[in-house]
């Protein structure tokens, strides 16, 4: 699922947030709270390009994890959930790589090559896509009096690591609702 289709089944209406209620109410989780502080998108010095690398709030199932991401095997940046970095660039092809953080799973390893103009501005969305199935059943309980237990089974499949380039337009909705990496985010 593209970041586009991606934002727009996160940020669904009074139905996903009637779903997510359920879902929270079911599992007795907390919700995953974002204070968002997004400072708007800033044009780049003269002559360099502007990278926003972004870890959009689109998979709760992988909030913990904080897997780095190299620009040309120099910087190095640390993303939390819902976060994202502004990061200056020379014009040119640059190759970031994306590794788990400690104790994190192999779903976040991926590479991706990109070329840059000066003075332009650009956004790169990195996010683990998984889709979850469900599915209800009967379970046998035997006994002097053997009875049916009502089930249900959630799966999650990883779909796999996404890293996209993403128009300034599609991405506004979804840079409101992030907060800037702190500093010690780059490593």
């Amino acid at each position: 699922m593209d970041f586009v289709a991606r934002m727009r089944r996160a940020t669904a209406g009074i139905g996903g947030l009637a779903f997510i209620a359920v879902c929270l109410v079911s599992c007795k989780t907390a919700p995953i709270v974002i204070a968002p502080d997004f400072r708007g998108i800033h044009d780049p010095e003269a002559g360099q390009a502007q990278l926003y690398l972004l870890r959009p709030p689109f998979q709760d199932a992988s909030h913990p994890l904080s897997p780095s991401f190299t620009i040309d095997n120099r910087d190095d940046y640390r993303l939390s959930y819902g976060s994202y970095a502004e990061i200056p660039l020379t014009a040119g092809v640059h190759h970031l790589a994306v590794r788990p953080g400690e104790g994190g799973v192999s779903a976040w390893t991926g590479d991706y090559d990109f070329t840059v103009e000066p003075d332009r501005v650009y956004i790169v969305a990195v996010w683990n896509d998984i889709e979850y199935k469900s599915s209800t059943g009967l379970m046998p309980i035997l006994g002097a009096r053997p009875f049916f237990v009502p089930t249900h089974t959630t799966i999650a499949h990883e779909l796999g690591l996404r890293i996209e380039m993403v128009s300034k337009e599609d991405a506004m909705p979804v840079l409101k609702e992030m907060r800037i990496a702190g500093a010690d985010s780059r490593r």
